[in-house]
């Protein structure tokens, strides 16, 4: 008779470790490729809405007007400038005329940016939808609003229309770069616009750049130009 083979227990122990080694080697990779593609997603996402928003800033920018404004007191504000409530506020022309309207109007239009807690009204209503970021939670987040106005000298009593075009960011500041005209240029970037000038000299704006903080993306950086036209008169 021949004697029956099998396997020992060893061998059974064996295999079932071997199968269970592979099994948790299976599963931290699987997690570590959905965990992958979850956050190159919300990158994705977050590089979409800045590059929306970018569109939005460069084409104001890009299209500034050198006029001044007025405040509700009656005073003299420059054509682009920071100083005041906001984190610039500036004219821009190539505002289209109303399809199958009598009236006339001008093609300038008075505009601000702002920003605001996300807690904020404006922000809570924003269209962009929040991107959940696990990590940095505790951070203050913020919104990016657009002002517009309905008239380009400030009356009291008139509130600006308010469009929210990126939400959820840590930090966004602008700086400048320009001078006085007739006098050597600073090419350093400055933090506030117009630069003091003891002679009263006419302030020539050439570049303006953006410094955006994304809790996904870090800090970015955008550089517009100003039209030369604006403030060479």
């Amino acid at each position: 008779m021949h004697k029956q083979q099998g396997f020992t227990l060893l061998e059974v122990l064996l295999a079932i470790t071997i199968t269970a080694f592979i099994g948790v080697g299976s599963t931290q990779l699987l997690s570590s490729i959905i965990e992958t593609k979850s956050a190159t997603e919300l990158r994705g996402t977050s590089y979409k809405y800045s590059q929306r928003a970018d569109l939005w800033i460069k084409r104001d920018l890009s299209q500034i007007a050198g006029r001044e404004t007025y405040d509700s007191q009656g005073a003299k504000r420059p054509e682009v400038n920071n100083q005041g409530d906001h984190l610039i506020e500036f004219t821009r022309s190539g505002l289209a005329a109303r399809p199958l309207s009598k009236s006339k109007r001008s093609g300038l239009q008075h505009l601000a940016y702002d920003i605001q807690p996300s807690d904020s009204e404006d922000c809570q209503q924003s269209q962009p939808a929040a991107i959940e970021d696990k990590n940095n939670q505790d951070d203050e987040r913020y919104c990016l609003v657009r002002l517009i106005w309905p008239e380009l000298d400030n009356i009291q009593g008139h509130e600006p229309l308010k469009q929210v075009l990126l939400d959820d960011i840590l930090d966004i500041k602008f700086q400048f770069r320009g001078g006085i005209i007739g006098t050597e240029y600073n090419l350093d970037w400055q933090e506030s616009w117009p630069p003091y000038s003891p002679t009263g000299g006419t302030p020539d704006l050439v570049q303006i750049k953006m410094l955006l903080t994304l809790p996904m993306l870090g800090e970015l950086y955008r550089v517009y130009e100003v039209p030369r036209y604006a403030f060479l008169k």
